[in-house]
């Protein structure tokens, strides 16, 4: 995670844009030859880290997705569309009676609340409340939530298909007067 990303805000003419257009960064940067030889190895490229080689689009993507699972696997996010008690009929039904009404609501509310704050943010917030090792189980909890509860936060779901598309950013793209 970078801190200082203010000098690139003003990458692309905001006036020749829509609106809604949002770009994500997403840079790896692996310092060390070990490092790179044994991150080629796992994404299973027996390629030599040197210059020439390493300019390849297959092992960029494989990097990229590396990490991106990595980074995604830490973010429990929710489906945001759905109403909280669609959310917790949902919840009811998929343990078909098997949980109790206070374990319901406790998934109710953690959803919520990372919802609306993120997963960060409910740690924070509930740090001054209970202990650290409580906010893991809620989180590891919702990590097991059924399909559709999971992972599926739509702008997430956007950069895994970008990442499988694997197209550079092109800005004539998104308008017909960009520079």
């Amino acid at each position: 995670m970078e801190r200082h990303y203010g000098a690139q805000l003003d990458t692309f003419r905001r006036e020749a844009l829509p609106k809604e257009l949002e770009v994500l960064r997403f840079e790896v940067r692996i310092g060390r030859r070990a490092k790179i030889k044994s991150l080629l190895k796992h994404i299973g490229i027996n390629a030599e880290p040197t210059f020439e080689s390493l300019f390849d689009g297959r092992i960029a993507r494989g990097v990229l997705w590396h990490f991106w699972s990595h980074v995604r696997s830490q973010l429990p996010m929710m489906d945001m569309a759905q109403r909280p008690e669609d959310v917790l009929a949902s919840l009811a039904n998929s343990r078909k009676g098997k949980i109790g009404p206070g374990k319901l609501l406790q998934q109710l509310g953690s959803i919520m609340l990372v919802r609306s704050i993120g997963v960060r943010g409910a740690g924070a917030a509930l740090s001054r409340y209970c202990s650290h090792r409580s906010w893991q189980r809620y989180k590891r909890d919702l990590k097991t939530l059924p399909s559709g509860h999971g992972p599926s936060f739509s702008a997430l779901k956007q950069v895994d298909e970008a990442l499988d598309r694997f197209e550079p950013l092109r800005i004539k793209s998104f308008c017909g007067s960009a520079r």
